[in-house]
């Protein structure tokens, strides 16, 4: 497979590009973000003219001859995944305004203007990240492979937990960390987190798992923020797929009100529907960050980008899960 890279300011651009020298059969290989304000390019994305799913019906079929096709085609898929109506306008009309008649493509320029992304990637952390979120979200096994894939490429890692309440916690963790020839740090209160965060290498990569706190436990929620105010740290949202649109907005909204920019999207392997995680990235602004799934640490991470989302919101998971691990080729 021949594969080539465009860069371009932002995805919408790249699209053009690829589209004008690729032809609308070209697959989207992988993305990745740039600085654009720091004269660089905003995003490159890498193609290929060959199909990655050989004989894809799905694929094919999202090929539209005009614009109206397209139009008709997304909003079928966006009120599949349950996406609320007004955001499905909003996309709707950031399609109609992009003239793309290739419903991929298109798509996937509509939440690229609607939406940011934010990848923790591979870059070296200014400061700790803390996951935070609802009990279940899978923030133990997502600092572990956040872990997992600092220490793959090189990088001096740290793993803190503060989730002494629930049973088998530390284990879990510290079973994780083993595999990966880490020492867990258990922090049993703020000013313990403080300590052990200060104790910490500068230029490393560390993340502090916390227990699972219930939105509406207002109690809950203003514990966790003692931990928060303790140390500077990056506290990342942990949501999983599923569930209901306006549930996962207010979740959403709970967590990003402790100060969470962004959020980690994990159980993609495990629900049909996702039009609730972007309701809540519409509705709390919150941007995408990366995508989990499976049980194993050391896999099933990738940064979230808009053909991500787009290939995942047109029956697509599994190639869009696929790009997570897919490694940019220019050769």
């Amino acid at each position: 497979m021949r594969l080539k890279t465009f860069t371009a300011s932002d995805m919408s651009e790249a699209m053009e590009l690829v589209r004008s020298e690729l032809g609308k059969d070209a697959i989207i290989v992988s993305t990745r973000n740039g600085d654009a304000d720091a004269g660089g390019y905003g995003v490159k994305v890498t193609a290929a003219l060959e199909t990655a799913i050989t004989g894809s019906v799905v694929y094919d079929d999202l090929a539209g001859t005009d614009t109206e096709d397209v139009l008709d085609t997304i909003l079928e898929c966006l009120a599949y995944h349950r996406t609320p109506p007004r955001l499905a306008e909003k996309l709707l009309n950031r399609v109609r305004c992009l003239e793309i008649d290739d419903t991929l493509m298109a798509l996937a320029g509509a939440l690229d203007c609607e939406f940011q992304f934010a990848p923790v990637g591979h870059q070296k952390l200014a400061r700790p990240l803390i996951l935070i979120g609802p009990p279940g979200a899978g923030k133990t096994v997502t600092a572990a492979k956040l872990a997992a894939r600092a220490v793959l490429d090189g990088q001096a890692a740290a793993l803190i937990t503060t989730d002494i309440v629930r049973a088998g916690a530390v284990e879990q963790l510290g079973a994780y960390a083993k595999l990966l020839k880490l020492e867990i740090k258990v922090a049993d209160g703020p000013d313990a987190l403080a300590g052990t965060v200060g104790t910490l290498p500068a230029g490393g990569f560390s993340v502090i798992d916390t227990p699972g706190i219930n939105p509406l436990d207002i109690s809950g929620l203003k514990e966790i923020s003692t931990f928060l105010e303790a140390v500077d740290a990056e506290p990342v949202l942990v949501l999983p797929a599923g569930g209901d649109a306006f549930e996962t907005v207010e979740t959403a909204a709970a967590f990003a009100s402790l100060g969470a920019s962004r959020f980690i999207v994990t159980r993609l392997d495990t629900t049909h529907r996702l039009g609730s995680l972007i309701a809540a990235a519409d509705a709390v602004r919150l941007k995408f960050s990366e995508a989990t799934f499976g049980p194993y640490i050391g896999d099933g991470l990738g940064p979230v980008s808009p053909i991500f989302l787009a290939l995942a919101l047109t029956d697509q998971l599994g190639e869009a899960i696929s790009t997570l691990s897919t490694t940019e080729d220019t050769s």
